[in-house]
């Protein structure tokens, strides 16, 4: 398996990864104003902000070249080139709980590090999603901050953690 720049086609299996309204919005936070999205709207999002050199779209495909994973990073501070957040994280749901999760960051942290000169990244996850905090604790991730956010499916909290 390997990471590829994200493109246009694979919105479509971006889509079919999220399986409920539930899902959806613990995936995008409020980065999306309606459910279900559509694969333009991926597309829609991702272009202006990976035009802009802020944002960097992968897909994790296997040896066919199926999309098998998706993962963002950004600066989440665009005076600080250090500091990146990994977003949009996302395994094709007949691949969960095989490590294809932590396989795919342990390749994006690297081009954040190796490519990009990241020194500290970092990654939110509601609080209540433990198998994905487990996988970004494994990873080294460590628990920084925490903040309520209102989402249409309710109040849930904000586990902010940092590589350490």
């Amino acid at each position: 398996m390997k990471l590829r720049a994200y493109k246009s086609s694979d919105a479509s299996d971006i889509c079919s990864f999220i399986t409920s309204k539930d899902e959806f919005y613990r995936w995008s936070a409020d980065r999306y104003n309606k459910y279900p999205i559509e694969p333009s709207d991926i597309d829609a999002n991702y272009k202006s902000m990976i035009e802009s050199g802020d944002f960097y779209a992968y897909v994790l495909v296997d040896d066919d070249e199926s999309v098998v994973g998706h993962v963002t990073l950004r600066y989440p501070d665009k005076e600080d080139r250090t500091s990146m957040r990994l977003g949009f994280i996302i395994v094709d749901p007949s691949k969960r709980g095989q490590g294809i999760a932590k396989f795919m960051l342990s390749l994006a942290i690297a081009f954040a590090k190796e490519e990009l000169g990241a020194k500290h990244i970092d990654i939110g996850v509601y609080e209540d999603n433990i198998p994905a905090r487990r996988c970004y604790e494994a990873l080294g991730f460590r628990e920084y901050k925490r903040e309520m956010n209102t989402l249409p499916i309710g109040e849930l909290c904000c586990v902010y953690l940092r590589l350490c």
